[in-house]
């Protein structure tokens, strides 16, 4: 099963000359924005969102008296060495993490 990533979302490489064509294509009404400036996304950030979309096996979880607000690192996969607070668990095998690499919660 293939699961849609940003739901009503379509990301767009542009320039500040072209960037209104996007709104011409019809079923595109705004760009997403954050305190009055279009939100925008650095190449690192694009590429972690292609590792991300390349994981193919489940992700496997070990830990024992984690908290939210814990401090974690990725010891394997495409997030590898990267280090972020818990956010949520969800049992024993789901859990929520802020990736400050990707600038977002």
């Amino acid at each position: 099963n293939e699961v849609v990533l940003f739901n009503n979302y379509v990301f767009v490489a542009t320039d500040q000359k072209r960037r209104n064509e996007a709104l011409q294509l019809g079923n595109v009404f705004k760009y997403l924005n954050f305190g009055g400036r279009d939100a925008t996304l650095s190449e690192q950030e694009a590429l972690h969102i292609q590792r991300l979309c390349g994981v193919e096996a489940p992700v496997e979880i070990t830990y024992e008296a984690l908290q939210a607000g814990d401090e974690v690192e990725v010891l394997s996969g495409p997030f590898i060495n990267c280090r972020g607070p818990i956010i949520a668990l969800n049992g024993k095998t789901r859990l929520q993490l802020a990736l400050p690499m990707m600038n977002r919660l």
